[in-house]
């Protein structure tokens, strides 16, 4: 079975291919040295985000086969969608 991680790479290392820049987001928290909770990134932001040539926003969310996106993500990707820009959902 593929997991998400899998695909995510899958996905990014085709798109450094196509568009200028794509990044992935570490989201999610974690405990930092001094043992406080640290945000990587707010709640729904997209595993991929980039642009393309002419500075249109590309935020991609990855999901496993049978994934479904949280609440907040789809508010984030619809979000990129009304201000001009490509975000999606992807497996």
């Amino acid at each position: 079975m593929t997991t998400e991680t899998e695909i995510k790479k899958a996905i990014h290392d085709r798109l450094r291919v196509i568009l200028p820049k794509i990044v992935r987001v570490q989201a999610g928290r974690f405990r930092g040295a001094s043992g406080r909770v640290v945000h990587a990134a707010e709640p729904g932001t997209p595993d991929l985000l980039g642009f393309c040539d002419h500075g249109r926003i590309v935020a991609i969310e990855v999901k496993k086969p049978g994934g479904v996106a949280t609440t907040e993500q789809v508010e984030f990707l619809a979000a990129v969608c009304v201000a001009g820009g490509l975000g999606a959902t992807c497996t």
